[in-house]
């Protein structure tokens, strides 16, 4: 890439995708691309630096370690900073990272280990020491209690995970007799006072694979993020039963010791750990690249045999006091060098496309594929893989996608791993989507987009995925109600009608008669795979849901475009316009307004929706309409509407809100004040805390900057961050927290 090809304004994008990436892997355990595409924009950034050094800020990526510290456990300052190690993709970088070292110490050694997957973590141990009763000569035992588990974060500030570390090999306790020697010294004399280690936590992928198949509905995208993810679970239990694990890999610092073994050797400190009964990371020694190269290359042919993901090598300086004479930086550790594996390509051959249809009607493509060579499923970076999204019709005829053809296939990360660009065999056909629903048989429609539809509404797979969805965890939290126990229902007529009332309909059969029946008089107790248990079981959680919100009942409804946010926002518009009512007529609901009924009102008065914060044109239609299909019938203002919603309101108790009469404005300063909240806080535990503040005073919060914004709070209001930029651009007011904070107690 030459300086005449990128300006600087290229280079800032490029900024703002890696801190988007880095956020969502680093602090969502959510990854947005793959480690390959993270690591080629990364590169592309570091080419870009070194060409133009001038643009180069603190505030760079590669200045910044990648994640920060939650606001769910409490922060540590780290003793010793915990850094990253400077990846590299090509051997070469390696020779030239050993060839600088022998340079200053051609007596240098090397250890070459796994480069591990997964989540850092630095374990902090005491010393305690503890009498024995009984033999004289046995008058005391030494002890080493782990008082800290901490993760990485920023690199200087991590979170506080002790109660989380449920990890059957680090040990809680170290116990030593007055005999035990750890490379023939006393232990005190290797551990000291105080000791800590640094290593990798990690999920196995037995256990991965064992968690997705128990959370079919929402599996893990990979074993490192469900790693992170666990880690910071606040119940300690949940922690233990997903099984994690860890490997150390670095001695952070030792206080109060007269042997350096754990400090002098990169290798024979960890091999020392292992005799104190840590796992340690698989190590290796080398006096020169040739050995290296030797290491790197077996490690990578053996690395689908492993138990547990790595995605590299690490390249160490042996002697830890040669280290520090390298160079590190505030992001980088010194004398360490980590090369990355390139992803491992296979040849996948195309057996199948397999149509699937949602909720919507649309459908979707999955490519069933094996080993080209052999015909059985592929087997990358130890899992089995015989299944490929295929994204749409537009992917599929630009890649030249048909039954036969031969193409490369890699797992990046992802569950379902994607094809690449190499097409290693031309199919006979490209693959062209169906004329008709291989489930309903309508004609299968386009309207103008890269999507195809079934133009059936009552097709039956739309319908199954349209339960499945209303039964979803964050829509009525139906808990139990499987897709597989749908279909099952459907399709033996235990339940008749298309909308999800069906449901309550057939828990209230239970309920009247003992037992669930469908047209045919067949009981579902007596039908293979169920019972009396597992049918009181479905309708006792079909029952839980029928206390809900309105947020749940509406967000289930599954109108296009509309799902919590948007509701959220409504819910407050309702309130809004409810308690402006009841200030200017005086009339109250003691017993609490009906959320459903005011939105009746405010469509017949023609209210206008595009004036809640983010409801644009689509949104407003597509709530409209569902408003004038579904809500008349509940009140009885026309007979000929659609019934489908009123059955399922009717079974429902559906939480009313309430308006306080005697709530003057001054208690709800905010009141007609829109907020947008962003950069670091101070005041509050976490942004959704300040958020939560703000609305309880009356005040909106929206997460985009635009001309319906009233304020922008931001602690730094000199950031060049792009809604600062918008704020300005706009002449929204920028202000702090304690600026916001004073707003309230001035009453403005």
């Amino acid at each position: 890439m030459s300086k005449t090809e990128l300006t600087k304004n290229d280079y800032k994008e490029m900024l703002k995708k890696a801190d988007k990436y880095a956020d969502a892997y680093y602090n969502q355990d959510a990854p947005l691309v793959s480690d390959f595409e993270y690591d080629q924009l990364m590169r592309k950034i570091k080419l870009a630096e070194k060409e133009h050094p001038e643009w180069v800020t603190d505030n760079s990526i590669t200045q910044k370690i990648g994640g920060t510290a939650s606001s769910k456990f409490a922060k540590v300052e780290h003793d010793v900073p915990m850094l990253s190690i400077e990846d590299v993709f090509d051997k070469e970088s390696v020779k030239e990272w050993v060839e600088a070292v022998k340079a200053v110490h051609p007596d240098a050694e090397f250890s070459v280990e796994h480069k591990i997957d997964g989540l850092s973590c630095t374990l902090r141990y005491q010393y305690v020491e503890t009498p024995v009763l009984g033999d004289p000569d046995e008058m005391y035992q030494d002890q080493y209690r782990l008082v800290l588990a901490e993760t990485r974060g920023n690199g200087f500030i991590g979170e506080d995970v002790t109660e989380n570390l449920q990890i059957e090999d680090i040990p809680p306790v170290i116990i030593f007799s007055h005999n035990d020697r750890i490379g023939g010294a006393l232990p005190h004399d290797v551990l000291g006072d105080e000791f800590q280690v640094r290593g990798e936590v990690y999920m196995s992928k037995e256990n991965f694979e064992r968690y997705n198949k128990a959370h079919p509905d929402k599996p893990a995208a990979n074993p490192r993020n469900l790693a992170a993810g666990t880690l910071r679970q606040k119940d300690a239990t949940l922690v233990r039963e997903r099984g994690l694990s860890m490997f150390i890999f670095n001695v952070q610092k030792v206080e109060g010791a007269s042997n350096d073994i754990l400090t002098k050797s990169q290798i024979n400190g960890l091999l020392a750990l292992k005799e104190c009964g840590f796992p340690i990371v698989n190590c290796q020694y080398g006096k020169d690249f040739e050995d290296i190269d030797t290491i790197i290359n077996f490690i990578e042919s053996t690395r689908d045999k492993l138990s547990y993901d790595i995605d590299g090598a690490v390249v160490k300086i042996d002697q830890k006091t040669y280290q520090e004479d390298f160079k590190g930086t505030s992001k980088y550790s010194a004398g360490h060098i980590a090369y990355k594996y390139p992803q491992s390509e296979k040849r996948a051959r195309l057996m199948d496309v397999e149509v699937g249809i949602g909720r919507t009607g649309k459908l979707s493509f999955t490519g069933v594929v094996c080993d080209d060579e052999t015909g059985k499923p592929l087997q990358i970076c130890g899992t089995e893989v015989n299944r490929v999204t295929l994204n749409n019709m537009d992917y599929i005829r630009e890649h030249h996608i048909g039954i036969g053809g031969v193409y490369g296939i890699i797992k990046s990360g992802e569950i379902i791993p994607k094809l690449t660009d190499t097409i290693y065999r031309e199919p006979k056909a490209v693959y062209e989507v169906p004329n008709t629903c291989p489930f309903c048989g309508e004609p299968i429609e386009n309207h103008g987009s890269v999507d195809y539809f079934c133009s059936n509404n009552d097709c039956s797979e739309r319908k199954l995925h349209q339960f499945e969805y209303f039964c979803g965890r964050n829509q009525m939290n139906i808990d139990g109600v499987s897709v597989e126990m749908i279909r099952f229902l459907m399709e033996n007529d235990f339940i008749e009608g298309d909308g999800p009332e069906e449901l309550y309909f057939m828990a209230n059969e239970y309920i009247n008669k003992g037992h669930i029946a469908n047209i045919w008089g067949e009981s579902l107790e007596a039908q293979e795979g169920w019972g009396k248990t597992s049918a009181k079981k479905m309708v006792d959680a079909i029952n839980k849901s029928r206390k809900t919100t309105f947020e749940r009942i509406l967000v289930a409804q599954g109108i296009p475009n509309i799902g919590h946010g948007q509701v959220k926002l409504l819910k407050k518009e309702i309130e809004s316009v409810t308690r402006h009512a009841v200030e200017k007529t005086g009339h109250n609901e003691p017993n609490g307004f009906d959320y459903f009924k005011v939105l009746m009102n405010m469509y017949d008065c023609g209210y206008d929706f595009s004036s809640i914060e983010g409801f644009g044109p689509v949104i407003v239609t597509n709530l409209k309409n569902w408003i004038s299909e579904s809500l008349p019938a509940i009140f009885d203002i026309d007979s000929g509407y659609n019934e489908t919603f009123k059955g399922l309101y009717e079974e429902l108790e559906i939480e009313p809100f309430t308006v306080e009469e005697n709530k003057s404005s001054n208690e709800m300063p905010f009141e007609g004040l829109t907020f947008c909240c962003t950069g670091s806080v101070i005041r509050f535990n976490n942004r959704d805390a300040l958020y939560a503040w703000i609305e309880g005073l009356g005040g909106k919060t929206t997460s985009s900057v635009s001309k319906k914004t009233s304020y922008l709070v931001n602690n730094d209001v000199n950031s060049t961050s792009s809604k600062n930029k918008k704020a300005k651009e706009l002449g929204i007011p920028i202000i702090t927290e304690d600026e916001l904070v004073k707003m309230v107690k001035k009453g403005e």
